[in-house]
């Protein structure tokens, strides 16, 4: 394995995604930018790919090489795709915004990958719902402790399990839906 990732890889790859996704992106000026990092975090739980929009149009990876960081990174960008063609997405969203966009995104990525992401199956479809029933009271906040505990497991919630209630809720939605394309 090597000890680098070249940028010409990660323009390669770059190309291969928005070649799976053209004709259905909007034709906005994205940028992205790429930075190395020692995330031990990132490195062990989002196999060396972190990825999040900044500023509405600028998406921000942060990279380790590691095995198969590469289907990480377009699994990674399609997901943030998805958030920069939301018209309605936020960076300083509701708990239900935050959830449904995660959910709508994860769900994106999924039908142009075969990528199952380990954070959109992060608690049983069961607990995520019990878990929804219970903070329904709170998702019309704009609470970012709450946030970084759903969806960063930084407080008494397991790790992901936001982004598992939205996967699943936004999965419920769609099969209610007879004309999607």
């Amino acid at each position: 394995l090597s000890n680098k990732i070249s940028l010409e890889k990660c323009l390669d790859l770059i190309k291969e995604t928005f070649e799976k996704i053209k004709g259905i992106i909007d034709k906005k000026e994205i940028d992205i930018y790429l930075f190395p990092t020692l995330s031990k975090f990132t490195i062990k739980k989002m196999n060396g790919v972190s990825g999040r929009i900044i500023f509405g149009n600028i998406i921000y990876f942060d990279l380790f090489p590691k095995e198969n960081w590469e289907k990480s990174f377009k699994s990674s960008l399609i997901h943030e795709v998805a958030h920069l063609m939301n018209k309605y997405y936020s960076d300083k969203p509701t708990i239900k915004e935050a959830i449904i966009f995660e959910g709508l995104a994860e769900h994106f990525q999924e039908t142009f990958t075969e990528t199952k992401n380990p954070w959109a199956h992060a608690i049983s479809k069961e607990e995520a719902s019990e878990l929804f029933e219970k903070l329904k009271p709170k998702i019309n906040e704009k609470n970012f402790n709450l946030y970084s505990e759903l969806f960063y497991g930084t407080g008494k919630y397991p790790l992901w399990v936001g982004y598992t209630i939205g996967y699943y809720l936004v999965e419920n939605y769609l099969k209610t839906q007879k004309n999607l394309d």
